[in-house]
């Protein structure tokens, strides 16, 4: 999973580096060229990878015990405003992929309001108290708190 999670931030961050200070050639899409710095442009990329993940390590076994704070109840109650949080988010990030994030020049707000408003509504379906089987280990940001 944090391969998955992660595998565009060495992309970002080799593309900063290298195309924004053109040290990185830019043969045509395609080309023969453009296929042979595939390659080298992967093994870049891995090395960056593996050095970004372990240093992401306690960022993911923090977000894991947040997590655990407040994730939904198997059980809910009122499961309405978590699809509908969903839907709204889904749409959202549609939005995004279809016509960026700048598209005619304009930030867009209203895409930008709804997946606000989806993650507020995802979240509003969070546990309101920490449940905790004798199998379980303890919750280590409830005991700091």
């Amino acid at each position: 999973m944090t391969l998955y999670l992660w595998h565009m931030l060495p992309v970002l961050v080799v593309a900063a580096a290298f195309y924004l200070t053109g040290i990185a050639p830019e043969p045509a899409f395609g080309s023969a060229a453009w296929w042979g710095l595939r390659v080298p442009w992967l093994l870049v990329l891995g090395v960056v990878l593996a050095g970004v993940l372990p240093a992401l390590r306690p960022l993911e076994r923090w977000q894991a015990l947040l997590y655990e704070r407040v994730r939904p109840d198997v059980d809910l109650h009122r499961p309405w405003p978590l699809w509908l949080g969903l839907a709204t988010s889904v749409a959202a990030l549609t939005s995004f992929a279809m016509r960026g994030f700048a598209h005619d020049g304009r930030f867009p707000v209203l895409p930008a309001l709804s997946l606000a408003l989806g993650t507020m509504l995802v979240m509003a379906n969070r546990r309101t108290a920490v449940r905790q089987t004798p199998d379980e280990p303890k919750d280590v940001l409830t005991e700091a708190a």
